[in-house]
């Protein structure tokens, strides 16, 4: 169940059904759109005064919350890397408060 992403970043959402959460499938496919727009969160938190190690830290927090809401159904669809930008740029404003 390989996931593709659109030229807009869209990402179809895969299954969420409970026998479908360990599907290595799955993990490949958010392990492609990760590699994709990576750079993407590291560089918006840069801009914001991150140091790279604390924003790749971050960016990987982000990364891992969207993954655990998309897998909890919480999501009703994937914007990339706009959603994950949002989720690490506030992680580090609440950090740095």
């Amino acid at each position: 169940m390989s996931a593709s992403v659109d030229s807009f970043g869209e990402v179809p959402l895969p299954s969420v059904r409970k026998e479908d959460r360990t599907d290595p499938a799955d993990r490949e496919a958010w392990n492609a759109v990760v590699a994709k727009h990576e750079r993407r969160v590291l560089v918006a938190l840069v801009a914001r005064g991150a140091p790279i190690d604390v924003a790749r830290e971050v960016a990987q927090q982000a990364w891992l919350r969207i993954y655990e809401q998309h897998r909890a159904g919480r999501l009703a669809k994937l914007e990339l890397p706009g959603i994950v930008v949002r989720q690490a740029t506030a992680g580090y404003v609440r950090a740095r408060a």
